[in-house]
């Protein structure tokens, strides 16, 4: 038998989020409620979402996130995947400044963001080409932060895009690399 919780079910809705940053410009509230409630009966899930815009505003605000992006990637054209990946980096760095809000792609692609936006945003301009990347929720130097790792090849790096700025190594980071800072 299968077992879900409420946690799974937010914990689905949020992987769906993060790994489609093109699809909604800010994480949904969402609510989970079983029928019948009573345990070891086969139930109904219903999830209730709330969103933080209008749907024309929500719109607008992919819009911009595609025309962003496009922007960024207008000359890059017969790149490898390390060559594609590094560019990114690049991009968002110049792109945005780090903030301590902001933590959705279009925050990073628009003005300023904090590192789940970063995260986010090289997330959506990697899943534009072939390189396989994911957002990492975790802790750094013991608070809450983001970051990605890229499989390149048979490999898999660490990027942190909003660490990037300020002159820390933050690119193909092995996880030898993070030890005592992230986890």
């Amino acid at each position: 038998t299968l077992s879900v919780s409420e946690q799974t079910m937010l914990d689905y809705v949020e992987g769906f989020y993060q790994q489609n940053p093109d699809r909604l410009s800010d994480r949904p509230s969402v609510a989970v409620a079983f029928f019948p409630s009573e345990e070891h009966v086969s139930k109904i899930i219903e999830l209730s979402f709330s969103y933080p815009r209008k749907a024309e505003e929500e719109k607008a605000r992919l819009e911009q996130i595609e025309n962003a992006v496009s922007g960024m990637m207008d000359t890059w054209e017969n790149l490898s995947s390390p060559e594609y990946a590094l560019l990114c980096c690049k991009a968002l760095v110049e792109q945005a400044t780090v903030q301590e809000s902001g933590s959705t792609a279009y925050d990073a692609l628009v003005a300023h963001a904090d590192s789940e936006g970063f995260a986010m945003a090289y997330r959506l301009l990697c899943s534009r080409s072939d390189v396989s990347c994911q957002v990492v929720e975790g802790k750094k130097n013991g608070r809450s932060h983001y970051w990605n790792i890229l499989k390149l090849g048979q490999d898999y790096y660490h990027v942190d895009c909003s660490a990037c700025g300020d002159g820390t190594l933050c690119f193909l980071l092995p996880d030898e690399a993070l030890l005592g800072e992230y986890w």
